[in-house]
């Protein structure tokens, strides 16, 4: 028994050598997937980039990527409410995990608007709107997320009519 197993421990070693893929060769065979608009396969290996090395250094860009890949809707045959929801899961990972960054606050303002206005969840959308003006209250940004907020779950014509009243 001895003698096979350090041949079979030695293949094991060669092979996972010889597969591995880093980090950087995920991110970069993701991005000419992107780019070739292969947006399915793209998404595929910005998976397996979070999942193979959840702490690269790549991974605050995997996320925002995956999560533009679904909010745009570019995977073939997924119904768009199923995009949507996989769109606020990866901004949300994001947010969770990169609560510092330049984007966070455009991933805040995200998550609340897909809420709201794809998935018509108003009160998850609220919820992210506020949070979003406690964190963020001088943002670009702030100015929409409270008109987003006066105008949540009115339609076009009810935000209409209450604008020319106002005039």
């Amino acid at each position: 028994m001895k003698k096979y197993f350090l041949p079979f421990f030695l293949l094991i070693i060669i092979l996972t050598a010889c597969n591995s893929e880093t980090d950087k060769d995920l991110f970069e065979s993701a991005g000419a997937m992107y780019k070739a608009k292969n947006y399915a396969s793209a998404a595929n290996e910005y998976e397996k980039l979070l999942t193979q090395y959840p702490k690269s250094s790549y991974s605050e860009d995997c996320y925002f990527a995956l999560a533009g890949i679904y909010q745009m809707e570019k995977i073939p045959n997924l119904k768009k409410e199923n995009a949507m929801r996989k769109a606020v899961e990866y901004f949300q990972k994001y947010y969770a995990k990169f609560p510092d960054k330049e984007r966070t606050p455009k991933v805040l303002f995200m998550i609340g608007y897909i809420r709201a206005n794809e998935l018509k969840d108003y009160d998850s959308a609220r919820i992210a709107y506020n949070e979003f003006l406690q964190k963020y209250p001088q943002n670009e940004l702030a100015s929409s997320v409270k008109l987003e907020l006066e105008n949540l779950g009115k339609t076009p014509e009810q935000i209409l009519q209450k604008n020319n009243a106002v005039k």
